[in-house]
Formats: structure tokens, C-alpha cells, sequence
């Protein structure tokens, strides 16, 4: 295709997403906000295009899914203070 997408040991964002199981859009995400470290954005004559790192997929750590869990002892107290 583009004569700088053959860097060596460099993958598209669509084929790195494949491979890890995460959708594309979930991992442009990641990308842009700088969870996936050595990608480079590679400009062409249609805009451009994203990078990836082969190695990064053995490094990939997936962000914890939901919110945090409640400090126990934060819901006693609040509780304690609505029986007053």
C-alpha cells in the first residue's frame, strides 16, 4: 500500500485490533489518549494512518472495566449520618 507502512515490526491499528480482541474504535481511543506506547501516526496523501508497535500486544494492559468499588467504611458513615 504505502511505502511507509512496511516499517518493519510495525502493524495497522486495524490488524493490531484484530489480534488483541478489542475493537477499533476502543483502541483509536487508547491510542489518542497515549495507552499504547510506540505508536506513530503516519501522514498520506488521504490523511493518514496509525502505527503499531508488533511487541505491543505482549504489553497490553486492558484498562479495569466499570467504576471503582465504595469504601465500606464511606457508606457507614453516611448511613449513620441519615439516622440523626
Amino acid at each position: 500500500m504505502f511505502e511507509l507502512m512496511n516499517r518493519k515490526g510495525m502493524i495497522p491499528i486495524k490488524e493490531f485490533a484484530k489480534r488483541v480482541g478489542v475493537p477499533y474504535t476502543t483502541m483509536m481511543y487508547w491510542v489518542k489518549t497515549g495507552k499504547i506506547k510506540g505508536a506513530i501516526f503516519e501522514e498520506a496523501p488521504t490523511g493518514g494512518y496509525w502505527l503499531i508497535p508488533e511487541y505491543a500486544a505482549n504489553n497490553l494492559q486492558r484498562p479495569k472495566l466499570g467504576r471503582p468499588r465504595k469504601d465500606p467504611s464511606a457508606s457507614k458513615q453516611a448511613t449513620s449520618k441519615r439516622g440523626r
